[in-house]
């Protein structure tokens, strides 16, 4: 059996799930394990299977993943011979059975069983948690500034270059586009227009007219008007009405 095209596509674990990952290697859970197939787990660090009657597999946590949509479950494994480990899955266990959900993520299935207010007030309150002090580093002059996303009141482009907004005015030009910057800012921040990337705390409220054009007034001055597509209009009314 060929592992190595498995193995070489092995992923770093995100620093969502370092804390829980970290706390148990200093536990002596020191091997880390995948999901081989619906019957079997893979060890990273002797390349050996060992099947679900050879493992005993112990729940630790779950977060909300938001680049990939989908929920993470922290597991450590303990193996028949005295082996330790963790394993990071989207696959939940039942009873020690791999629960398949059908082929469907566990987002999925909440988004199906829930009505989309409450799925989304969920999903906020695991992004917020996810992202908690995530930080983006910002050069200016000869220094490396840290920056909260909580800190930025929106996101631009101008002349092709992305620059950052603070709540207190201050400006930034950043190194990454606005597709990279609105799957990090996660549910806080919505995309009006091509041009602009909104955090939710920096809207003070909104114009219309009668062609239903929609304009974000900002807590506080800036020269540019920003106004929201019409296709998103709906939705940025949905978004903007769930909780902060």
């Amino acid at each position: 059996m060929n592992r190595s095209i498995y193995l070489s596509q092995k992923k770093p674990i995100k620093n969502l799930a370092a804390d829980a990952i970290i706390k148990l290697h200093q536990d002596g859970y020191s091997h880390d394990f995948s999901i081989w197939d619906a019957h079997n787990f893979l060890c990273f660090q002797n390349n050996k299977l060992y099947t679900q009657d050879e493992v005993t597999t112990t729940f630790i946590d779950e977060f909300y993943d938001r680049f990939t949509c989908n929920y993470k479950f922290i597991y450590a494994i303990e193996t028949c011979c005295g082996m330790k480990g963790v394993m990071l899955t989207d696959k939940m266990y039942v009873n020690g059975a791999i629960k398949q959900n059908d082929g469907l993520p566990a987002s999925q299935i909440l988004r199906n069983r829930l009505d989309p207010i409450t799925y989304n007030m969920i999903i906020e309150l695991f992004d917020k948690k996810s992202r908690g002090e995530e930080r983006l580093l910002v050069r200016f002059k000869d220094k490396i500034l840290p920056i909260a996303f909580d800190d930025v009141a929106f996101f631009y482009l101008e002349n092709e270059l992305t620059q950052l907004v603070m709540f207190d005015g201050k400006s930034y030009i950043i190194q990454k586009t606005l597709e990279e910057l609105e799957k990090q800012g996660g549910l806080s921040f919505f995309r009006a227009n091509r041009q602009y990337l909104i955090n939710k705390r920096a809207i003070k409220d909104l114009s219309t007219s009668l062609t239903r054009s929609m304009t974000v007034n900002l807590k506080f001055a800036f020269p540019s008007r920003i106004d929201v597509s019409k296709n998103k209009a709906g939705n940025f009314l949905d978004w903007l009405s769930l909780n902060p």
